[in-house]
């Protein structure tokens, strides 16, 4: 499946999101095509909803993730609906800082498909795998969703042991 990341890193210095890297890698690793959309006005990427809409649009993904905060909250309540009007339209999932803490609020937006609560690490690609293939993933832990206008949630997955990382 192609999965296309797209990190806020808005009004403040270009940095790397460790969280995102090794979701890219878990994801390549499991035979996936996977995309990061830095935004970053020092990176030449800044909030631009239309540039940001072509971009995804030229990718393809089938499962868009965006990660945010409370600070970039706005900015993804801007891009949803411009994402969730494309064709194809792509799975959206949302994750992040300010989804684990208010994951109702995120699940409830308009356009959002699922919602990954805590730590996405070793269970992301198992998530992917599942939509990819059809399967059903309403039981998956961490992860909530909407199916016939309900909302289906998950509690939250262990947390990755890192002991020997």
């Amino acid at each position: 499946m192609r999965v296309q990341f797209v990190w806020f890193n808005l009004n403040c210095t270009p940095k790397m999101n460790l969280g995102i890297a090794l979701l890219v890698r878990e994801l390549h690793e499991a035979g996936h095509e996977v995309s990061v959309l830095h935004l970053n006005e020092e990176t030449c990427f800044p909030f631009d909803p239309e540039r940001i809409t072509e971009q995804v649009r030229y990718f393809s993904p089938g499962l868009l993730a965006l990660s945010f905060g409370r600070n970039h909250l706005r900015y993804a309540e801007r891009l949803i609906p411009e994402f969730s009007r494309m064709r194809p339209r792509p799975d959206i999932l949302c994750g992040g800082v300010h989804t684990t803490l208010f994951p109702e609020q995120v699940v409830s937006m308009e356009g959002v498909d699922f919602v990954c609560v805590g730590e996405a690490d070793g269970i992301l690609v198992n998530f992917v795998n599942r939509l990819e293939s059809g399967e059903d993933v309403s039981a998956l832990p961490s992860f909530w969703g909407k199916a016939d206008g309900q909302v289906w949630r998950n509690p939250m997955a262990p947390l990755p042991d890192i002991t020997d990382q």
